[in-house]
Parts: C-alpha cells; sequence; structure tokens
C-alpha cells in the first residue's frame, strides 16, 4: 500500500543514517515519546543496503520505529526523497541522527503551521555541545561570528519568531538547517532534494541540498519560518573541531556554492573578477600579517574559498565546452 492510498497522520519525522550507533539511539529516544504524544510516525531510513545493517540492529530499530527504509544509491538526498515517498505525514520535520531534540521541540516546530496555513516551512536554532574543554579559541571567535554555520553545526537567528528572508543572488545562507527543519510534505514533493548536493560517500560533499530547498521553496512563495522554541542540540565530535576539517569544509562549501547556482539558474561568478580578487587576497596576506589565530584562519579559509569557486568555475566552462557542438555538426 503507498503513502498515498494510507490514512495520513498529523506529521512524519524523517531521519536518515548509515550506521546503528549511540548517537541515533540517543536521538530516538527523545524523538519516540515526542511522536507518540502528538500522534506522529518515525520514518528511519539507512543510506545503505539492507545488508549493511546487521541483522540484530535491523530487528531492534524495526520494532522502535514506524517504518525502516533502506536506499542503496549514495547520497543523503536520494534517501530523503525515498522518505518523503512513503512516508504519510502532511508535514514533514526532519533532524540529523546525531542530533537531540530538546523536550517540546516536535510540538513547537508544528506550531506555526497551526497558526497560518501560508506558512510552507519552519527552522529551528541548532546549538552544538562540544565535549571536554571544548573547542580552541579560535573555532569559538569564528563560530560566533554568523547566525549560521557548518562549523558545529550552529543556527541561531534570536529568541523571537521571524520569518526567513529570501536570499540574495549572491548570498544563499540564512535559511534553515536539515538538522532542524520541517515541510509540507507537497512542497517537497514539488521541490525535491537535488542528488548533485548532500552528504554523500561516494562525491565527498557535505550538504547544501537543505539549502537549495529552502530556497526552491521560498522562490515559489512560500512563507518559511524561524521558530526559537524548537531547539535541537548538536553533540560535536572531536574531529569536526580540527583545523583541517574547517578548512576542507570551506573548500566544500566553494563546489556545494557553485552547484546550487547551477540548478537554481542564477548567474554564476565572474571568473575574471575572481581571479584578480584571489591575486588581491595573496598580496593582502603578504603586506599586511593578521594579529589573532582565528583572524588568521579567516583569511586562510577565505582564500581557499575563493581558489575552489575558481576551479568549479573553470570545469563548468570546460564541461560547457566540450558539449558545445562544432560549427560542422551545428550545420548538419
Amino acid at each position: 500500500m503507498t503513502s498515498e492510498s494510507q490514512p495520513q497522520v498529523p506529521c512524519s519525522i524523517v531521519i536518515t543514517t548509515c550506521v546503528d550507533s549511540a548517537g541515533l539511539r540517543a536521538n530516538l529516544a527523545q524523538v519516540l515519546p515526542q511522536a507518540k504524544e502528538l500522534g506522529a510516525e518515525v520514518c528511519l531510513i539507512f543510506n545503505c543496503s539492507e545488508s549493511e545493517v546487521p541483522e540484530r540492529s535491523r530487528s531492534e530499530l524495526q520494532g522502535l520505529v514506524d517504518s525502516l527504509l533502506f536506499e542503496t544509491k549514495p547520497g543523503k538526498s536520494y534517501a530523503l526523497n525515498t522518505a518523503i515517498g512513503h512516508v504519510r505525514g502532511q508535514i514533514v520535520a526532519f533532524t540529523d541522527d546525531d542530533a537531540i531534540p530538546c523536550t517540546g521541540w516536535l510540538a513547537a516546530i508544528l506550531e506555526p503551521f497551526t497558526s497560518d496555513p501560508r506558512v510552507v516551512g519552519v527552522g529551528g536554532p541548532v546549538f552544538p555541545e562540544f565535549c571536554g574543554d571544548g573547542p580552541p579559541t579560535w573555532y569559538r571567535r569564528i563560530l560566533a561570528r554568523k547566525p549560521s554555520s557548518f562549523m558545529g553545526p550552529k543556527h541561531y537567528m534570536g529568541n523571537e519568531q521571524v520569518d526567513y528572508v529570501y536570499p540574495t543572488e549572491d548570498k544563499i545562507d540564512g535559511v534553515p538547517l536539515g538538522a532542524n527543519c520541517a515541510w509540507r510534505r507537497e512542497a517537497l514533493l514539488q521541490h525535491p532534494y537535488p542528488p548533485e548536493l548532500g552528504p554523500n560517500r561516494a562525491t565527498g560533499l557535505r550538504g547544501g541540498e537543505d539549502t537549495y530547498v529552502a530556497i526552491r521553496i521560498m522562490e515559489a512563495g512560500g512563507r518559511v519560518v524561524y521558530q526559537p522554541k524548537a531547539r535541537v542540540a548538536h553533540p560535536v565530535e572531536a574531529g569536526r573541531i580540527s583545523l583541517d576539517y574547517v578548512l576542507e569544509g570551506h573548500r566544500v562549501q566553494a563546489i556545494e556554492y557553485i552547484r546550487i547556482m547551477q540548478l537554481l539558474g542564477r548567474p554564476l561568478p565572474n571568473l575574471t573578477k575572481l581571479v584578480k580578487y584571489q591575486a588581491h587576497l595573496q598580496r593582502h596576506s603578504k603586506l599586511k600579517p593578521l594579529q589573532g589565530e582565528d583572524r588568521a584562519i579567516r583569511r586562510r579559509s577565505k582564500r581557499i574559498f575563493v581558489a575552489q569557486l575558481i576551479d568549479e568555475l573553470r570545469r563548468v566552462s570546460a564541461e560547457a565546452e566540450s558539449a558545445a557542438p562544432t560549427v560542422l555538426e551545428a550545420s548538419r
């Protein structure tokens, strides 16, 4: 029986994962009681084959959630779209498999939908939780600079409910994070997650799929609300606060940015101007060395980001040239 022929439920919670873990079990310990209280269903989908998950884990998890699915195509976007096609909720809420939704999270994230039928999406705060002594000073200072960051991850826009603002041509952040968001299922079916983006062990990308979907839905006129009461904590592994992780994150973000702009049909950055800007950054770095480790790392991250943008634009240009028909072929 398909989800379209089954009775609907008020909400479905979708959690994607690649492996059974202590973090996943901690997540479910918070999610399951909230789902039961509100009559929501919980769908857990593995982005791997069924044989890759031990039989004991499959059996235990099958008894905990309403549906246990498997998507063998590598890429979180594939798993998300498969789950969305399966679930029955009019609203679909998402959180990461290693995140911990706080008490009352589900009720809070559903509240804007019930109070205003124009609301198509809701996002909430994501607070990183560090173990031990936490991250170094440079990490904390960089993290504090922006309301949203892959570092952590973190998302915080204050303690008041506000509408997200439609991103401009050159600024595509400031949208809900995939670790804490909810959307009307109808909108997700119209604007599926793109397989070109999202965490993927085959491509090495880390995200971008949630940004693309949010922009597409807002582009179609959907109202998207920030709900401060829908809080999610996100434990941060020690490896994610390393300098290598942060620098690689900025490189990957450049790839994701170009792909998002391509998929949205927006103009790409000007390659000539970027090359000049890259030279300016290099000169500036030599002439004006910075004091403070966080400022030096921010500058280094920017150079890495710009360099990868240039590489991506050159790749896109080369692909376009190779795909274009020759004059002789066009005349035939």
